[in-house]
């Protein structure tokens, strides 16, 4: 063996072979081992989560191909609608090309240029960190085959009545010019100025003079004239009053109470607006009255829908004011509006205070601009109502679905999933997060107004489809739907991903493979850990907080960086990166290798004594020796403890007792007191515990372990260590 082991060119030429023999296509018996790789985005390159979970499931798989499972492990890449369009117009911009001076055929060039490029680099990349994935076939959410699968899904929600068309209050981005979802929305904290406003009350509505001292009393709220009282509300979007009706306070707000049912003058429009009582209003936010703008908030247009309040649209879809007869305001932008009209009410001696806060701004999940509520019209699905009314028989005769729960809502479907225990997530914690979010599920929005994505399948529609409802397709369009699926691998084994999208993506893989396909898509969940820089903060290149895997690949191998973050990975929810454990990963790398030479040197050095003896057939007896027997059972008792760790997705313990082994048992201690021995039993003792333990270290660290099996039964020609050897009692 060479004296320095060489990562670089061992994992290349290794996994070169490993790929032209085919070795990860489903082989052996029993119950197939199947998981679906959750599909990087086209967006670009992977980052730290991204090589996290693909060590993860890498190491299952693998695990599950040394217990002899047919194992199939499906990969593929996700267009990412809105987010691949943005990374392509940013990259366009940068080479002096706007999206709107150039055709929408042009563009698509472009971004299918981009997927090429960046969906190649992912899959290099996978392959760089040793995913052992069936790579006969890499899917991507916009083949078409794909795409039939998409179009067929639809269809049916569509036949079921499950999808409408409905003016509602959305999500809007007014730079990427879509709507989003809630959960493609992000929150980023930020200062804000609260200013509490006054809000005149027509004296003609006060019924008693105990009203009007209730008015005064309520946070020392002092009349501007004789004329009028006020209600004081606060909020940061001052702007959006212009397209107020109402004023809300809590039915429980003794404050207010005599004051439900009175008319307010809107400032600055004179236009007159009812007090209602909502029991949504929170009575300890600002002065607990809150002015109700039903076009441009989502809890304001519930209550609008409650109160039977007008809807009044004053933000456009560009982000500027849309006013009727109030000239002045009208084309501004957002923060200009604001600023005008806040200067107004001062004039008018109706701010009686402005406060600093600090809040959560909703922010596009990709271009980060602020969110702006407002109607729209859009697709959604109805999660909330069964498909009973609908033609299911014909339905399931033309796409031969199982499922005859026709009685039940998406969102039913979805809980009783779980609740029955059919899929479980681990860790157990994260099942009463998913039913904590179906249990107040709203209908999803899945109409997007980009260019990129899976077009709504309707004649005269030009909206494409949410990124996440070909996702939600991703478990078993990539194994055959909508034609038949092998059952021998549907439903899949284990689903690993992140905590982030459990809701994006998890709860709707869920109900909509239970809903098209009768099965649940996945038996477990697994949620693994989020991993943060060394100071605790997101990780992302655009922060400069970000590491890149493959840097670390180049640097220190492919097994050093999956040691490192298996080992950090001990069944916390968040764990730090620290580059010293990747450096520990690639001294154990050194390490085994070094233990291998020294095995190495002692066959050569006995060649002559023992080769013969092994290569005749027969089995040598070795259990008689005391200190041999002690340690092969310490080995059979690590591969029960790592057997059972990996069963409970343990992979940090289970990595860490098999190094802690192999570094201060087997290598400080059981090599040491062998030293002595110089009989033909110490070698193949030596040989044969060390390749049960590279078993052991395979799913883990892939690339060292191979080539040192490769090399020691070659020299030997044992090929299954485990039935060379096993502990025998001897009287």
């Amino acid at each position: 063996m060479e004296k320095q082991y060489n990562f670089k060119e061992n994992e290349e030429q290794l996994y070169k072979e490993w790929a032209k023999k085919d070795a990860w296509e489903p082989k052996g018996t029993g119950k197939p081992f199947v998981m679906v790789i959750p599909p990087p985005n086209v967006t670009g390159s992977l980052h730290m989560g991204h090589a996290l979970n693909t060590t993860c499931q890498d190491i299952l798989a693998r695990y599950y191909r040394q217990k002899g499972r047919p194992v199939k492990w499906v990969v593929g890449t996700d267009h990412a609608g809105i987010a691949t369009q943005t990374k392509v117009e940013k990259a366009l911009i940068k080479k002096g090309i706007k999206k709107n001076e150039i055709s929408k055929e042009e563009f698509l060039k472009h971004i299918w240029e981009w997927k090429k490029e960046h969906g190649d680099q992912i899959i290099h990349q996978l392959q760089r960190l040793g995913a052992s994935c069936d790579w006969s076939k890499i899917h991507f959410t916009m083949d078409d085959d794909y795409q039939k699968a998409v179009k067929t899904a639809f269809k049916h929600f569509y036949d079921q009545g499950l999808i409408y068309q409905a003016d509602r209050v959305v999500n809007w981005c007014v730079r990427c010019q879509t709507s989003l979802s809630d959960l493609e929305v992000e929150y980023r904290p930020e200062k804000a100025k609260l200013w509490h406003i006054k809000y005149p009350v027509k004296i003609s509505e006060l019924r008693s003079q105990n009203q009007v001292q209730n008015l005064k009393s309520s946070k020392n709220h002092e009349p501007r004239t004789t004329n009028h009282d006020y209600i004081v509300v606060a909020t940061t979007r001052s702007e959006t009053m212009l397209g107020d009706s109402a004023v809300a306070v809590n039915p429980k707000d003794e404050r207010y109470k005599n004051l439900i049912g009175q008319t307010v003058i809107l400032p600055i429009t004179g236009r007159e607006i009812p007090i209602v009582s909502d029991s949504s209003v929170d009575m300890k936010f600002g002065t607990g009255a809150v002015k109700v703008t039903p076009a441009h908030d989502m809890l304001d247009s519930e209550i609008g829908e409650r109160q039977k309040l007008e809807s009044i649209q004053v933000i456009d879809k560009y982000g500027k004011i849309m006013t009727e007869g109030m000239q002045e305001f009208r084309n501004l932008g957002i923060k200009e509006c604001r600023e005008k009209i806040i200067e107004e009410l001062e004039k008018q001696s109706l701010i009686e205070k402005v406060e600093e806060i600090e809040h959560n701004l909703s922010v596009c999940y990709r271009c980060e601009r602020e969110i702006e509520p407002m109607p729209s019209k859009q697709w959604f699905i109805d999660m909330n109502h069964s498909n009973a009314k609908c033609k299911m028989q014909n339905a399931k005769s033309q796409l031969k679905i199982k499922n005859d729960q026709n009685s039940k809502s998406l969102k039913e479907l979805g809980m009783e999933a779980v609740r029955s225990g059919k899929v479980q997530f681990v860790p157990k914690k994260w099942e009463k997060v998913y039913l904590d979010w179906m249990e107040n599920v709203k209908d999803w929005c899945i109409s997007r107004q980009l260019i990129w994505g899976h077009k709504i399948p309707i004649e005269g529609e030009t909206d494409v489809l949410d990124t996440w409802f070909s996702s939600a397709l991703w478990s078993f369009a990539t194994l055959g739907y909508p034609e038949k699926i092998d059952e021998k691998y549907y439903p899949t084994t284990v689903l690993s991903t992140a905590r982030d999208i459990i809701y994006l993506w998890v709860s709707r893989m869920i109900f909509s493979s239970v809903e098209l396909i009768g099965e649940i898509p996945f038996e477990k969940v697994y949620i693994h850990p989020t991993i943060y820089n060394q100071e605790g903060k997101r990780m992302s290149k655009s922060l400069g907080t970000g590491v890149d895997p493959i840097e670390l690949i180049d640097k220190y191998g492919a097994d050093a960086v999956r040691f490192g973050l298996t080992l950090l990975n001990t069944g916390v929810q968040d764990i730090k990166f620290n580059e010293v454990h990747i450096v520990a990963g690639r001294k154990f790398a050194n390490k085994l290798h070094n233990i291998a030479r020294y095995i190495d040197l002692q066959i050569q050095n006995s060649e002559s004594r023992v080769l013969p003896t092994l290569r005749s057939g027969s089995r040598l007896n070795v259990g008689k020796n005391p200190i041999y027997k002690k340690y092969l059972e310490k080995i059979e008792k690590l591969e029960t403890e790592t057997e059972r760790d990996l069963e409970q997705f343990r992979f940090g313990q289970a990595l860490e007792r098999i190094y802690h082994f192999i570094w201060h048992d087997f290598a400080d201690k059981m090599i040491e007191e062998s030293k002595a021995d110089e009989s033909e039993e110490k070698i193949v003792f030596l040989q044969t515990a060390f390749s049960r333990l590279l078993d052991l270290v395979e799913p883990f660290l892939p690339f060292v372990s191979a080539k040192i099996k490769n090399i020691l039964n070659s020299e030997l020609k044992i090929q299954n260590a485990k039935s060379q050897f096993r502990v025998q009692n001897h009287s």
